[in-house]
């Protein structure tokens, strides 16, 4: 099971979504609805309801690419700028809290470290990319939800949080980060013996190529020592009958 500062970290941009879902809600109502309107070229997001009566969004209108409407996660493009920079957020969190869990472990493993970094990077990225599609969903298909202000933020909060805490089930059940832990100890196992065979497939083809050039060298050099004895031979056995044949007179066969 995970630790808990690891399930925080996983949770976190959800849990400030959904604090920023219940101050809106506080100002709106549940059931407080919206509409884009173009002014001289410009997208703009008319509030209904009493103005006055609001302590975060005050104005009837704003532009659809306001900063504060962006960053309460209102509208279709508030709603994925959350997700993506909440996404972005909670990678870098998550990350954080497994180096730092398994650097102050009592025996820190870096084939470990990378396969919980892949299964929680994979996790938050699947994640959000559900939250994406919702919304997309969502506001594509002009359903119901989409015409409140509140929301695309409200289906992005629910549908990361239900795939956050599904992914976190199966990761326990199935234990993904230790089965991944495994296959790469298994990759750099093999990737090791391959290296090791590459080397040892070198060295002996170094081996095979010296014994070779010895064996071509001892050819050569008996082939020369065989000329050298055949001609030494032969200038002896010319010497001996020279040597005859001045004891003798007479003719000896030449060699």
């Amino acid at each position: 099971m995970e630790v808990f500062p690891e399930k925080a970290a996983s949770y976190f941009s959800t849990a400030g979504d959904l604090q920023t879902l219940v101050r809106l809600a506080r100002d709106f109502g549940p059931l407080e609805s919206f509409y884009v309107k173009e002014y001289t070229g410009k997208l703009f997001l008319i509030l209904k309801g009493n103005a006055k009566l609001r302590t975060v969004l005050t104005g009837p209108r704003y532009g659809v690419e306001n900063a504060k409407i962006l960053s309460m996660g209102l509208g279709y493009k508030g709603a994925v700028d959350s997700i993506r920079g909440g996404g972005i957020l909670t990678a870098v969190l998550v990350s954080v809290v497994d180096v730092l869990t398994e650097v102050l472990s009592d025996h820190p493993s870096l084939t470990r470290l990378i396969g919980t970094l892949a299964v929680d990077v994979a996790k938050v990225a699947i994640g959000a990319g559900a939250g994406f599609a919702a919304v997309s969903l969502l506001y594509g298909a002009g359903a119901v939800g989409a015409s409140f202000a509140l929301g695309p933020l409200a289906v992005a909060v629910i549908v990361g949080f239900a795939v956050g805490m599904a992914l976190d089930y199966l990761d326990d059940r199935y234990k993904l980060k230790e089965r991944c832990t495994t296959m790469l100890r298994d990759v750099i196992a093999v990737a090791a013996r391959k290296v090791e065979d590459a080397k040892a497939a070198a060295g002996q083809a170094v081996d095979d190529a010296k014994e070779g050039m010895l064996e071509a060298a001892a050819r050569m050099a008996g082939a020369v020592l065989h000329e050298v004895v055949d001609e030494a031979g032969r200038r002896f056995v010319r010497y001996v009958s020279r040597g005859v044949e001045r004891l003798v007179w007479f003719p000896m066969p030449r060699y």
